[in-house]
């Protein structure tokens, strides 16, 4: 039965039939599910760089189609969970995440977490990356009836310096700091982005990994399966670089150019890229598959397609370096839709800078290993391996355990079982190490000296401030004290004087 609106009268039936036409609009609207769009659509409809940017107008795939299934698999649609982003500086991998978010605040609206190294860090990406996107994309522009809340809003429901909302749900986005526990606890997500992640702190203030911390705030949201996650960083020492574990747990996704001459798909190294003697600024590529003499620089992006990413890895066989476009093709259909996506951007398929750039910073970079580092970190996007294994310096500061070291063995830390002094003689004084033992060889410096005095006659100079210190009790965790187990003198110098020693101490 229809509803009589004339009853009441010609100018009221008007006003209401208007106004339910308008109730039937916002009840459609409300009930009507977002459209099925890919994060890879809404960035090339929406997205928007000012005229004075290096690249102004509309987001092109074409400028990087690297990008396009990096951001695609933080579509709904797509099954992945986590996505770890190893890069070289400059390569776009930010830019995605910010995509990123402006997709959500249109289509799939939730609490995210954005977290930097620190807060401060936090709040200039903000202030120099994403107000100015919000400002250049009418779709996101609140000043247009955009998806982000305006800043200090009179009814104080605006986005704030540390906390992006949604004018169109009660999403949000909260910037913390990677150095503040206090900014990673107590809030429950359904996105997380971790950008420079190489540059989060081991232990956050004696309560753990703030990467853990971050996988807490997920959890109810992964419980249902609507998660997403996404790490982003340049890389730094093998074996401590975080995005270097995480990209190495993922599916290891390479980018495979296809070659202008054959039509393969490789994935470039750097041994591919040569340059006539002493002259890097012109340094070309010479692909693998085919051995063409040479492809230039300016033919890359012609090289790059959207399908170029595949596994490292598929099915538990290796995937070949070199593949034609049908093994290529045959190989991404068995490739699966993993929950756990990695991407390594290197500099050699970046849009974003020339061969001959890497070839002449890297001549630039010869002959010094700090900057050789910055190089292969940042530039070339690869995690550092130090020659022997040897650990980074600044790492092993970071890792070391606390209140223990030179002049300060009263207490030793958790770990050692046995301790050792080595003893070197030398005319004026003798050097010693003091050195705790674990399993499996692992050890721990706990002194290192010098005991200066004439070391020729047993018993006196020197050799009397060792003995005194060879008697010393060590306290290990838990209270009790021992003495040293084993000790070794070099009695190739002043050798009486040093066998003396040995005899008055046993062990």
């Amino acid at each position: 039965m229809a509803f009589d609106y004339d009853r009441f009268g010609e100018a009221a039936a008007a006003a209401l039939r208007t106004n339910a036409r308008g109730l039937d609009k916002s009840i459609a609207s409300g009930l009507r599910p977002p459209p099925d769009m890919w994060l890879s659509e809404w960035t090339t409809k929406f997205r928007r760089f000012a005229d004075d940017d290096p690249i102004p107008g509309p987001w092109r795939h074409s400028t990087a189609p690297e990008l396009v299934e990096i951001m695609d698999s933080m579509s709904p649609q797509d099954p992945c969970e986590e996505a770890a982003i190893i890069k070289c500086a400059q390569s776009g991998g930010s830019a995605s995440a910010e995509n990123w978010i402006g997709f959500i605040s249109d289509l799939a609206p939730g609490p995210m977490l954005f977290v930097q190294a620190t807060l401060k860090a936090a709040l200039d990406w903000a202030a120099e990356k994403f107000w100015p996107m919000v400002e250049n994309t009418p779709r996101l522009n609140p000043d247009r009836g955009g998806t982000i809340r305006a800043q200090g809003t009179p009814d104080g429901n605006g986005s704030t310096k540390s906390k992006i909302r949604f004018s169109r749900s009660n999403g949000f986005v909260l910037l913390a700091g990677a150095n503040s526990a206090a900014s990673l606890r107590q809030r429950t997500v359904r996105y997380a982005v971790e950008d420079d992640l190489d540059q989060f702190p081991e232990d956050l203030d004696g309560q753990g990994s703030p990467e853990v911390m971050v996988d807490q705030r997920l959890k109810v949201w992964r419980r249902q399966g609507l998660s997403k996650r996404l790490k982003i960083s340049t890389p730094t020492i093998k074996g401590t670089s975080k995005i270097g574990r995480a990209y190495a747990v993922s599916d290891r996704r390479r980018y495979h150019l296809k070659c202008p001459q054959c039509g393969s798909r490789f994935v470039p190294e750097w041994g591919d890229i040569q340059w006539p003697d002493g002259k890097h600024e012109q340094a070309y590529l010479i692909p693998p598959c085919c051995g063409f003499d040479h492809i230039e620089h300016w033919q890359k992006a012609g090289m790059k397609l959207p399908d170029g990413w595949l596994s490292d890895e598929i099915d538990g066989v290796k995937t070949p370096r070199i593949l034609t476009e049908d093994e290529y093709q045959a190989a991404r259909g068995r490739m699966p839709a993993s929950v756990k996506r990695g991407f390594h951007l290197t500099g050699i398929i970046s849009s974003f800078q020339t061969w001959a750039d890497m070839a002449v910073s890297f001549r630039d970079a010869l002959g010094d290993l700090n900057k050789l580092k910055t190089w292969t970190n940042l530039v070339h996007g690869f995690e550092f391996e130090l020659k022997g294994g040897t650990p980074d310096y600044e790492k092993l500061r970071d890792l070391r355990e606390q209140g223990w070291g030179p002049r300060q063995i009263v207490n030793i830390p958790v770990g050692p079982l046995v301790i050792t002094m080595g003893v070197d003689v030398q005319g004026d004084g003798l050097y010693l190490e003091l050195v705790g033992w674990s399993e499996n060889a692992e050890s721990w410096t706990l002194d290192a000296r010098f005991l200066p005095g004439p070391t020729d006659v047993k018993g006196e100079g020197a050799w009397a401030d060792l003995d005194t210190y060879a008697r010393r009790k060590i306290v290990f965790p838990g209270g009790q004290a021992f003495g040293i187990d084993q000790i070794c003198v070099d009695a190739g110098y002043n050798t009486e004087a040093a066998e003396a020693f040995c005899r008055a101490h046993p062990n």
